[in-house]
């Protein structure tokens, strides 16, 4: 049996010499062998490539099938999807009406978090009788649930038939894929016929969303969006893809600034700034853009007129002074102001930073957005943007860069990256195994909003010299808003590539902040001689408050900085925060997220204002004063390997003692990803109470177990107000130890993080 896509690619070049007609080929191979299904697949493919250069569109979980069957443990199941998809190729071939057509009403309204009614209409092709059921789908980076339930709730679904003989019943099916969840288990609505049979030209009409409870359209712009349908024929079998028609999903009106400036230069040096205007989404924004005025350190520089342009490059600016810069850009009438990035002007450093994401999925795999799309909408985010689609999505492997997308007990997924030697990047979701034969330059730690440091840990902790990586792709849907990025570090005349192989990065979990750190003078990724002195030394230039910087020594905290300026505060800081790491790393998938909601009162104070800006940035999340109540704050956030927290600030305080009752309804663990050794578990209910004196001036943590896992709430007084920038040192003569690595971790106030990558002491890299 084939190991993995590559080698079913390579018999497949062998067999395409002598297999002239694999339709007929594909159909006189019987049996359930191994090589049976083998040898299917490669007919498989070959009929299907034949389709598709003549301008057949093909369904789109049909090549991850036949990579599927190539490492499948031999059981009946394979066999049947391959059977399954070659009667579907046999349809498009012969008898592509039978499949059937749809229609869609005119869309009014298509603009980005927009939500509307819509109906389609599927006209039938072929008899469907009792027993069949038509599937309705929808992308996986949709993020909504469509359901059947209650016409009360957002994004219900109805359907009725023209044929007055035929009952019509809503289920709800599992479906695996594109058209449902890449790794995990979604359900689906299901138009089933209990009574009559469909006939050819019968018409289905499909409703989405009932008045307020409508269907949300995705939160950035689509050239090509649709609302998938399926079909089959009886209770259990193949489901056939419906023609549907594609309708667009535009940016929104301008709404805030983006300004992207380089994040290290020298005094005097000309540099060139991105100005984007966007939508509420971050989106580019769609329509005209207004007038702007550039400001650098407070003086006015120049004036940009409006236009149809949302992004603008704007070259030939410059400061004289070393240090630490800003540029400040608002529209004319200073409705929208936008700020830029930390500018570090320093003359002796020779480096810059390169902004980056390694780990972009388009259309052509998983993805929704076209290549061109995600260029389009990079410009400015990004200094190199690479799309890397899914190897098992694609028919044919070509020399750029992809995501080779193995099974957990085959090797897992991970990045490879053409280059001298393979740039070659492990990725968490589904854990790359450090077995393979490819070993990792970098180790992602950061996808979206889920959080996997402990991945980066177990790496580096078997010896291989890692560095670390972030991105904003997640495969959680709804989850990735925040864009995770990584910071290679380039000396000199290097390239992007020469930098990584160098292992020289740190990663933020959102804005483009500056770690500079070193051990012993040696730079992050470095592997430095043995000493027992290690100096640990750096600067942060943060978008907000520094609330830690922490020393972290082979997977564990021996240092850190906290800050005691909270001394007679009235701001109180509460944090929610759930683990990711498997119950055995390295040998199974990360736990699930969890959602956390409830409210927390305050009696003896009154709340003045709350501030949380991650829970408010993030989808599904959302936090405000009860107003029935001005005295309790409602939240729903979620974690994921991260923590999530809000900040209150208190007035009125009374005579009496202080107190803050904490209430977090029980709940349930995501089912994204289902781990073998662990079935996700119930979070159990949260009601503790607390007083402001016993927070003083430590934190107080509430653990609870849920499942073998301690997740957690903490209060604790804090500043919103402290510098963005610091200086840190710290020295480490307690360990010897011939390959120890250390790297520092960076906690802002408004829940992002830093990562340096990791120096390592002594000894020699993996081979």
């Amino acid at each position: 049996m084939l190991k993995s896509s590559c080698a079913l690619i390579c018999l497949l070049v062998l067999s395409a010499v002598v297999i002239a007609e694999p339709r007929e080929d594909y159909y006189l191979e019987d049996g359930l062998t191994a090589d049976s299904i083998t040898r299917k697949s490669n007919f498989l493919l070959l009929w299907s490539q034949q389709l598709k250069d003549n301008g057949v569109s093909l369904p789109v979980e049909l090549y991850p099938t036949i990579v599927r069957a190539g490492y499948a443990d031999f059981s009946e199941e394979p066999s049947e999807e391959l059977d399954g998809y070659a009667n579907e190729l046999l349809m498009l071939q012969d008898t592509p009406d039978k499949l059937g057509t749809s229609k869609l009403d005119r869309i009014e309204l298509n603009g980005v978090g927009e939500k509307i009614e819509i109906t389609q209409t599927y006209t039938v092709g072929m008899p469907l009788s009792m027993g069949a059921g038509i599937l309705v789908a929808k992308h996986w980076q949709h993020d909504i649930r469509l359901q059947a339930d209650n016409e009360r709730l957002a994004n219900y679904v109805t359907a009725v038939s023209n044929n007055p003989d035929v009952l019509l019943k809503m289920k709800r099916v599992v479906h695996r894929g594109i058209h449902g969840s890449p790794f995990g288990l979604v359900n689906l609505p299901l138009i089933e016929i209990v009574e009559g049979e469909l006939q050819a030209g019968d018409e289905v009409t499909i409703r989405y969303g009932v008045g307020r409870n409508a269907i949300k359209l995705p939160d950035f712009p689509v050239a090509r969006m649709t609302l998938p349908l399926y079909f089959r024929t009886n209770s259990s079998g193949h489901f056939y893809t419906i023609p549907v028609e594609a309708f667009s999903v535009v940016a929104g009106a301008p709404a805030r600034i983006s300004v992207v400036a380089p994040s290290i230069i020298k005094s005097n040096q000309l540099f060139s700034l991105f100005v984007r205007i966007e939508d509420k989404f971050g989106n580019l924004a769609q329509g005209r853009a207004p007038s702007l005025e550039i400001v650098l350190d407070g003086v006015f520089q120049r004036r940009i007129d409006a236009s149809f342009d949302n992004v603008t490059l704007l070259q030939g600016l410059s400061f004289k002074q070393e240090g630490l810069h800003n540029i400040t850009v608002r529209s004319g009438g200073g409705g929208l102001v936008g700020y830029s990035n930390p500018i570090l002007v320093r003359d002796d450093l020779d480096l810059r930073i390169h902004w980056a994401n390694l780990h972009g999925h388009s259309n052509r795999s998983d993805g929704l957005q076209s290549p061109e799309e995600i260029e389009i909408q990079s410009k400015g985010l990004f200094d190199l943007t690479l799309i890397t689609d899914h190897d098992n999505y694609l028919p044919l492997k070509s020399a750029e860069a992809r995501e080779v997308s193995l099974p957990l007990a085959r090797g897992g997924h991970r990045l490879h990256i053409p280059y001298q030697q393979p740039i070659v990047i492990a990725l968490p979701e589904i854990p790359m195994d450090h077995r393979s034969l490819f070993k990792p330059s970098l180790v992602e730690i950061q996808s979206g909003s889920s959080g996997y440091e402990w991945f980066g840990q177990y790496f580096a902790g078997l010896g291989y010299r890692i560095g670390f990586t972030a991105s904003p792709t997640s495969h959680i849907p709804g989850k990735n808003v925040d864009l995770a990025q990584t910071a290679i570090l380039i000396v000199g005349e290097e390239s992007w590539q020469q930098a990584v192989t160098a292992r020289r990065t740190f990663v933020t979990s959102g804005p483009k902040s500056i770690l500079l750190m070193r051990v012993n003078g040696g730079n992050p990724g470095s592997r430095i001689e043995l000493s027992k002195r290690r100096h640990i030394s750096g600067e942060v230039f943060a978008t907000t408050g520094i609330d830690a910087i922490e020393l972290i020594r082979n997977g564990m905290v021996i240092d850190h900085y906290r800050f005691k300026d909270t001394e007679g505060s009235l701001q109180v800081k509460v944090t929610m925060g759930s683990d990711s790491k498997p119950l055995v790393p390295g040998w199974d998938t990360p736990r699930n997220g969890r959602e956390w909601l409830g409210y927390l009162r305050v009696i003896g104070a009154r709340i003045s204002s709350i501030k949380a800006s991650g829970i408010e940035k993030r989808s599904q999340s959302a936090i405000a004063i009860n107003p029935a109540e001005p005295a309790r704050v409602d939240f729903i956030t979620w974690t994921h390997g991260t923590q999530s927290s809000f900040v209150l600030s208190l007035d009125e305080i009374a005579d009496q003692e202080v107190l803050f009752e904490i209430n977090i309804k029980e709940g349930f663990e995501d089912v994204d990803l289902l781990p073998g050794t662990r079935d996700p578990a119930v979070t159990p209910g949260i009601r503790q109470l607390l007083s402001l004196d016993d927070i003083g001036s430590n934190s107080i943590t509430r653990a609870t177990n849920v499942n073998g896992y301690s997740d957690f709430v903490r209060f604790e007084l804090t500043n919103t107000g402290r510098s963005p920038q610091l200086s840190f040192s710290f020295v480490d003569t307690r360990s010897a130890g011939i390959g120890d690595y250390y790297y520092v971790r960076v906690k802002q106030t408004d829940d992002h993080m830093l990562w340096s990558s990791p120096v390592y002491i002594g000894g020699f890299d993996v081979q």
